[in-house]
Formats: C-alpha cells, sequence, structure tokens
C-alpha cells in the first residue's frame, strides 16, 4: 500500500495497525509502546475526547518534545476527526497563549508537569480552552494519559465507528493548522488538509524509491511538518520510530541505531566540526595524514554524485579511507545508518560533500510550510552538489519577473486561519503560491535558492525568525538607535548595533572612546545588557546571542538607510560582511 492510497491521516493510522506489528515500534525516554499498546492508547485518548463533548472539526493542540505519545495524540485527533494545532516546546507562553487563543483550541495535550508549569500563567482566562491532558506526571485539573491509557476505550462498536470516519473523511477537508512566522511577526495559521499532506507524501516516495529502513529516529520537532511528514511515511512504510532530543544525536545513534534520520543543516554541520577540530588536534604527523585521507574520500565521492566512476588512485584509497577516518563516524551515528533527510534552511555543499565520501546517502530537499512542505528532492543517484534537487512530480514552478520561485499542486496549502489579507497575498487566483525564496532552475531541472525576497532569517538549525518584531522591541531601548539582526543559514541570530554613545556614555560616567566602537567592552557591556532584557519575551531561537556595534558613520551613508530612516538589510550585511562573519567566528562565542 502507498500514500496515494490512503484518503485521510485516520486512514493512515488504520492502515499501519492493520498491516505490521512491532514490538517495540515505538520508543523514548523511559517508554516504549507495541503496535498494540500502541493502537489502545490512540482508541483510549480518542473515547476521552469523544466523552469530553469534544466534536469533529474542534482543535486541539500539542505542546511537546518529540516522544511517543506525541503520536499517540496525532492520530486520536485524526481518528476522532478533530484538528490538530502542533506546537514548539520553545515558543514562550505569550506565543503560545496567541496560538491557542487565535485557533480557538478547546483542548491542550503537554508532556510534562514542568512544561504545563511554565505556560499555565499565561493560559488562565482563555474561555475556549477547557481541557488539559498530561502525557507523563500529574498536576491538578488536568487528565493523566496513564490513567486514560489504563481506563481502555469505549465499549464494542467504538473502533468500528472509527474505521468508518476514516474512510468516509473528506480528503480536502482540514486536518491541522500548523502556526508560522509572519512578517507581522504574529505567527500565521497555515491551514493543511489531509490530502496536501498525503498527497506530497506520496510524491516524496515515489521520488525516492527506498527499501524500507529497519528503524528510524526521530529528534527534528514534530512541531515542524518537515518532521510530521517523515514520521507519516514511517507509518505507511512501516518503520519503527524512536524520539529523543536533537543535542543527543551522539547519545541516541548508539543506543537506538538508525537507518534513516532527518536532519537540518545545523546537526550535520556539528558532526563536520567535530571531526575536523579532532583532525586539528593531532599532532602533525598523524594531522597530514587526515587531511590526506579526508581528501581522498572527497575525492572518491564526488564522480559517484555524477553517475562516473572516480579515478583508479581514489578507488584504491577509498578503503583505507572508510577503514581509518569514516568508519569511526559511522560507530558514533549508530553503525547502521544510511539515509539522511535534510531540510528546513541552506546547506553548505562542503557539508553535503563530506557525508557523501563519508558514505551515507544524503537526500536534500527544499520546501515551506505552505508546501505541506516539500516542493523539491534530489532524485538518489542523480545528486547535484549545491542544488536542493528537482521539483516532485505533479508540481508545477514558475518564477515571476524579480526571480521569485511560484508553486503550484494538490500540497499547497488551504490558505492561513483567519486571515483572507494574507492569504491572497499568498496565493493568487490561479493557485499558485508565493514562496518568498529567488530561485533559479537548471537545464537539467535542479533548483538552486538564490536569495529570499521576503526578509526572513533561516537559522541552519531550519528555526524561522521574523526579525522585524524583535528588531522593533530592541529599539525600544534609549541606548539603541538602530538594530540590524543576521544570520540566516548560521547557527544563531546576532545584530549589528549603533548604539546612541552619547547617552551610553553620560549614563556610564565614562568618557567617549575616539577608535573603534567596539574597543571599549564596556559600551558593549550596556548594550548587551539592554538586548539581553529586552529580548526574554521571544523564543529561544529568536533570541540575539552576538552583536557588534557599529560607529555613528554608518548611518551617514545614505545607501544604507532608506528615506524613512530604516537599514536596508541587504546592503548592510554586504558592506559590513567581515564584521558580521566575526561574530560566527570559533573564537567568538555565543552569549547563553
Amino acid at each position: 500500500m502507498e500514500a496515494a492510497d490512503v484518503r485521510s491521516l485516520g486512514a493512515l493510522f488504520f492502515h499501519h495497525v492493520d498491516q505490521f506489528r512491532f514490538d517495540p515500534l515505538l520508543q523514548g525516554e523511559g517508554v516504549s509502546y507495541s503496535t498494540d499498546r500502541f493502537k489502545g492508547a490512540v482508541f483510549a485518548l480518542a473515547g476521552f475526547f469523544q466523552s469530553h463533548g469534544l466534536k469533529p472539526g474542534d482543535r486541539v493542540a500539542v505542546l511537546s518534545e518529540n516522544r511517543p505519545e506525541w503520536h499517540v495524540a496525532d492520530f486520536a485527533l485524526h481518528v476522532s476527526g478533530l484538528i490538530s494545532v502542533p506546537l514548539y516546546t520553545a515558543f514562550s507562553p505569550s506565543q503560545v497563549r496567541y496560538v491557542l487563543e487565535h485557533s480557538g483550541a478547546v483542548a491542550l495535550a503537554v508532556s510534562t508537569p514542568a512544561l504545563w508549569a511554565a505556560v499555565a500563567p499565561a493560559l488562565r482566562d482563555l474561555p475556549e480552552l477547557r481541557l488539559i491532558v498530561l502525557f507523563e506526571g500529574e498536576v491538578p485539573g488536568a487528565a493523566s494519559l496513564s490513567a486514560i491509557e489504563a481506563g481502555g476505550p469505549p465499549g464494542s462498536g467504538f473502533e468500528a465507528a472509527l474505521r468508518r470516519r476514516a474512510a468516509e473523511a473528506d480528503e480536502r477537508g482540514l486536518a491541522t493548522i500548523v502556526y508560522t512566522s509572519g512578517t507581522t511577526g504574529l505567527p500565521k495559521g497555515v491551514m493543511l488538509s489531509h490530502s496536501n499532506l498525503l498527497s506530497n507524501l506520496s510524491a516524496c516516495l515515489g521520488r525516492l524509491h527506498l527499501a524500507a529502513p529497519a528503524q528510524a529516529l526521530s529528534i527534528l520537532p514534530l512541531a515542524h511538518v518537515l518532521e510530521r511528514l517523515l514520521c507519516y511515511g514511517y507509518f505507511v512504510e512501516g518503520v519503527p520510530v524512536a524520539y529523543g532530543d536533537p543535542n543527543k544525536v551522539a547519545e541516541l545513534a548508539p543506543r537506538y541505531r538508525p537507518e534513516v534520520m532527518g536532519v537540518v543543516p545545523r546537526i550535520l554541520e556539528r558532526v563536520r566540526e567535530k571531526v575536523l577540530e579532532q583532525m586539528e588536534g593531532m599532532n602533525p604527523r598523524r594531522r597530514a595524514i587526515g587531511r590526506w585521507l579526508l581528501r581522498q574520500g572527497l575525492d572518491y565521492g564526488a564522480p559517484w554524485l555524477h553517475g562516473t566512476r572516480p579515478a583508479a588512485g581514489a578507488r584504491l584509497a577509498y578503503p583505507l579511507v572508510q577503514a581509518l577516518l569514516f568508519s569511526k563516524l559511522h560507530q558514533k551515528l549508530g553503525g547502521r545508518l544510511r539515509f539522511l533527510v535534510c531540510g528546513g534552511a541552506k546547506l553548505d555543499p562542503a557539508v553535503e560533500s563530506f557525508f557523501h565520501a563519508a558514505g551515507f546517502r544524503l537526500l536534500q530537499g527544499y520546501g515551506l510550510t505552505e508546501a505541506a512542505p516539500v516542493v523539491t528532492l534530489s532524485p538518489p543517484g542523480a545528486i547535484k552538489i549545491g542544488s536542493v534537487g528537482r521539483p516532485l512530480d505533479g508540481l508545477d514552478v514558475r518564477f515571476d519577473e524579480e526571480g521569485e520561485l511560484w508553486v503550484r499542486g494538490p500540497n499547497v496549502m488551504m490558505g492561513y486561519y483567519k486571515d483572507a489579507a494574507q492569504t491572497a497575498e499568498a496565493l493568487d487566483p490561479g493557485g499558485w503560491l508565493r514562496t518568498g525564496d529567488l530561485a533559479v532552475l537548471d537545464p537539467d531541472g535542479y533548483l538552486a535558492i538564490t536569495g529570499r525576497k521576503k526578509e526572513i532569517l533561516v537559522t541552519s538549525g531550519g528555526k524561522n525568525v521574523c526579525p522585524a518584531p524583535l528588531e522593533h522591541e530592541l529599539c525600544k531601548s534609549p541606548l539603541i538607535r538602530h538594530i540590524l539582526l543576521v544570520g540566516d543559514g548560521r547557527k544563531f541570530i546576532s545584530a549589528l548595533v549603533v548604539p546612541d554613545y552619547a547617552r551610553v556614555c553620560r549614563q556610564m560616567g565614562i568618557a567617549r572612546t575616539g577608535g573603534d566602537p567596539d574597543s571599549d567592552a564596556r559600551v558593549e557591556a550596556a548594550v548587551w545588557a539592554e538586548v539581553e532584557g529586552l529580548q526574554s519575551g521571544f523564543a529561544a531561537w529568536e533570541r540575539v546571542r552576538q552583536i557588534r556595534l557599529l560607529a555613528d558613520s554608518a548611518l551617514d551613508d545614505p545607501e544604507l538607510l532608506t528615506p524613512t530612516q530604516k537599514l536596508r538589510r541587504r546592503r548592510v550585511e554586504e558592506k559590513y560582511r567581515e564584521l558580521i562573519e566575526s561574530m560566527y567566528s570559533p573564537q567568538r562565542h555565543p552569549r547563553e
């Protein structure tokens, strides 16, 4: 059975539990679900929702890190005809409140008492929210999933009723609302139908034609639609899933020994950085050998990507390269890892080449939440370094006069929830989605992203950051005249700041230094204290982790300021490229 044969996400659940039997099926920290337990837990939670008056079409939010219970909740919602609203655990309490209020969520499933305690004060007077379910532990007023599971599903006929609903579901009906950053700073609710997700899944599986792996590891947030789609693929193909924190890959991979894992570029960057750091820390002789082995590996890997054979010398050397260099990396990643599916941000070609040379099948793609989410995907065995693959079958792409990529196909969203104006801006009457990304298509049909038309920064960890809201908040400080956030494709967000030097020096009782403004650590410390205080209400990935100061004279350049005295982002980044690079040098650590 393929994804194309499944009409709804509820039907996908029944396809899985009818076709496969695993023990364990789902594994997390201290918890394991067999197929039978998973099925019983989904039915029990679906019955609980029904017994508390929830009706098809009601919205239910899920606030949880990756763990088996996330999918228990997700499929309980889908078999019940409820609409899922996933939330990032890194959302601030005010962001959680906004999403719950905007979506009209009537229930919230949350993972732990600690996470509930962090957001509960912000949710006290939400009129629609009437039901809380806790995945582990107990808190007053919340239902415990373990107690719900122990109580079992309703009596006879309940499963049959769920099966009928799943089979008869409108495939074009709303399945989920996924909130993503908008240009106004408020999250926008992307409405995705069952067919949006399932058509995209079917096209991806059709492109890959890969034998089902024996084990998957889910580390990207399940609130992100890429990881969610990957996991739906695992359920279609019958692949057991383990869950964990992306910061603990070195611990999780040997424990679960996955064959497939979804990643963002930052995870791959970290792995490569560690290998190179270890190499550079060797004595000169071993370091020279390590560098030679790496060159041989790259020389061996590159030709295969283009369908040609490596040179004889590289072929002869490669077994030695694997034995002495890359075999250690494979063991650290569990020893069985074959497939890495990478998306969410731009991938450095040097990082991509490294993993191909190491013998991994790195499958890169491009997409966005509004496209459910995959638009392009690299065909296995026909990969072009530096591209994001070819458009999926069934999708149309075109470019406007500015080079912005437009996409049309069955995966394109229904629109933004309660936002007709933003929907009309993103979707034209013909169903074309304006992606906001500048791109080019080469003669072989491979897409390369060249820039961003919209001012949203995407970190190498795949987090979307709309700079305007935080820039606006930070400029409330009397010590900051102008600030510009940077960090597109980088590990974290940084900022270039033009302080009000006279005010800073007066406040601190110091004389203004005449040299490089960044040479006075006291000025930078004062500005950093302002930044740190004003950004506390923003999500962790949105916050500035490093700053550099610009001189007053920066504002004298008419090329850098608009007539309304706003900094021109691209021109500032071009002029101060070296200064920006210095914030990401190995010697310049991000502030915690």
